[in-house]
């Protein structure tokens, strides 16, 4: 793939993306679902590569690929996030050098300069400092490589007389097919956003061909067909989610999708352009079909496409075929469908990994044209005597300082990776309406027993999202050991309102209750619990103790046994349950229970 002299240049720029990443990699923690992802492959035990592979459901996503990577290095290094991040990081050294190879095959205008700004552009930090997006830099080595193994079957690049030229009619080199397909499913299965990979081919035959045909066409059809199976597997997954944890989030009509579409285009490659104030969580901005004014946004991404094709003769097919592969790479996550992470925001720097790519080429597209037009002298290709070396030293000059530049940007970005809490505050300075991250810094904050804390981050977050059920539960939790009952007591009930399905918040709410001296309406609340879920352990368990308050010793002692069948490392059911038992003369049982409790007592102090 690379030759002795290319070679070089290809472990440079792994080089640069590893000094980049260093933050990312020496001091990189799990931030979000990045423990999620590990742990949850660590769960299956044994049987994780066979349920990964044969069991779509036993996951959150039918990432096989992804997972197998997580499943091995979790051999290797267990939950230690040093690992993860490097193999993320040289992941996004090999894309860097892989791309480099494929638009040099293409005869993009200065194609090292945009590999080393692809490998360098702090927009691409979200893909490689966040573990969870194994995904995409995984996914993004495995659709290069079957993106090179294409342009070696469909005859583009040099041929082996050394000549670049271009023709439909070029022999196909069928040894490079079915290792493209491989590695295109090997893409599919790390990440299914990748099934465009077919089109983008046909996008590049018809820049370098002028014209397409059902010849083109046919190869690629096995591709096209894998994608829609893998694709409508992920799409399946993603709608249980959508249901399940943010369906009115993420429900928007057709004239609302197109304008968050064209809009997202806009932010995407002014993000490639100008990478400042970049974050985790962007803010959701207003959609309103009727403001005509925002339909500028979709209506002149829709005339830039105009007008490259109009101008194809003048600028030549390479400008459009760059809108095309950006636009295209990035349209299933334009909103045209939903996807979860819609609740949070619209756009996310992670979305487009592989659609810069399109961008960065369409850009030295047409810097090139430009310098053509301005006149020979002006380009940089090939250095001459007089004023020309000099001119060509100050381009060498101007792009190195834009690496430069590139380079720090990302090492100050990777930096907000080191941890949860050093991510979502470096989030709110950017992006200080953002709920989501002081919904999880009020969680971690709980976590750490510090409900003063998290209650403040909860009551912030209700501020910017009032109809998230969970952000009133958990407050009502922070409120409930900061002694407050009764204001925990609203936050639940209205927690409960929002997601009436809700049993832990169910839980709570009759705990508060009962804590309150409502003991018969804390009765109630368990019953209706029990109701929804008859075998509910907790709610059985606390019946119990209602029942043992009341004098009432034998249904207390119904309820703990109910409970304990439920759950029989109940400590509290066992202990409860002997004091009953006690109270009913039944001094033997009694003890059989209280020594049950302390062991279980002992062996969670043991762990």
């Amino acid at each position: 793939m690379f030759s002795n002299g290319n070679a070089s240049r290809a472990i440079l720029l792994v080089a640069l993306v590893t000094i980049a990443y260093l933050p990312a990699i020496l001091k990189g923690g799990m931030v979000w679902d990045d423990d999620a992802h590990v742990a949850a492959v660590e769960e299956l035990g044994d049987s994780a590569p066979r349920k990964i592979w044969t069991e779509p459901g036993s996951l959150n996503q039918y990432y096989p690929m992804t997972y197998s990577s997580f499943w091995l290095e979790n051999r290797i290094w267990k939950l230690k996030p040093s690992g993860y991040h490097l193999t993320n990081v040289l992941l996004h050294g090999a894309n860097s050098a892989l791309l480099w190879s494929a638009l040099s095959r293409l005869s993009v205008p200065y194609p090292f300069f945009i590999a080393a700004v692809f490998a360098l552009h702090p927009v691409n930090v979200e893909s490689v400092a966040w573990i969870s997006e194994r995904k995409n830099v995984l996914s993004g080595f495995f659709y290069l490589l079957s993106l090179l193994a294409c342009l070696r079957f469909f005859g583009l690049g040099p041929d082996s007389s050394g000549s670049r030229s271009y023709g439909p009619m070029r022999p196909r080199q069928w040894t490079f097919y079915f290792p493209a397909l491989f590695f295109f499913l090997c893409a599919l299965g790390s990440k299914t956003v990748v099934c465009t990979l077919p089109a983008a081919v046909l996008v590049i035959l018809y820049w370098k061909n002028g014209r397409l045909a059902w010849r083109d066409a046919v190869p690629l059809v096995p591709f096209f067909a894998a994608g829609a199976v893998l694709g409508a597997i992920t799409a399946r997954l993603e709608r249980g989610h959508i249901v399940k944890y943010c369906e009115a989030d993420c429900d928007f009509s057709f004239p609302e999708r197109f304008l968050i579409a064209g809009r997202a285009l806009w932010f995407y490659f002014g993000k490639i352009l100008y990478p400042a104030n970049l974050t985790f969580t962007y803010p959701r901005w207003e959609i309103d079909p009727a403001d005509g004014r925002q339909y500028l946004f979709p209506l002149s991404a829709l005339a830039v496409m105009g007008i490259a094709w109009l101008a194809r003769n003048f600028l030549g097919r390479g400008p459009l075929a760059g809108v095309l592969y950006f636009s295209g790479t990035l349209f299933p996550a334009l909103g045209f469908v939903s996807y979860f992470p819609l609740r949070y925001s619209f756009v996310a720097d992670h979305f487009q990994y592989l659609a810069g790519i399109g961008a960065l080429a369409l850009l030295a597209s047409l810097l090139k044209t430009v310098l053509d037009r301005i006149g020979p002298s002006a380009s940089p290709s090939v250095p001459q005597a007089g004023p020309l070396p000099s001119l060509w030293g100050k381009k060498r000059l101007a792009a190195a300082l834009a690496l430069v530049l590139l380079g720090s940007l990302t090492w100050d970005q990777s930096r907000a990776y080191q941890s949860e809490e050093s991510l979502y505050l470096d989030t709110l300075a950017k992006n200080p309406g953002s709920w989501m991250p002081l919904y999880n810094l009020g969680n971690a904050r709980l976590q750490e027993g510090n409900p003063a804390s998290a209650a403040e981050y909860f009551r912030e977050a209700l501020q910017h999202k009032k109809d998230f059920g969970d952000i009133y539960a958990n407050f009502g939790v922070a409120l409930h050991q900061l002694g407050k009952a009764e204001d925990a007591e609203r936050n639940f009930r209205e927690a409960l309102r929002l997601k009436p399905r809700a049993v832990s918040v169910a839980v709570n709410l009759g705990l508060v209750l009962f804590s309150r001296g409502k003991t018969e309406e804390a009765r109630e609340e368990f019953e209706k619990i029990l109701q929804l879920e008859p075998g509910q352990a907790d709610a059985l368990f606390h019946l119990g103790n209602i029942y043992l308050e009341r004098g009432e010793p034998v249904r207390a002692a119904d309820y703990y046994g109910r409970a304990l069948k439920q759950n029989p490392a109940m400590a509290e059911a066992h202990r409860n349950m002997g004091i009953a038992l006690a109270r009913l003369d039944r001094p033997q049982e009694s003890a059989l229970h209280r020594q049950s409790a302390q062991d279980l007592a002992n062996l969670g102090g043991a762990r």
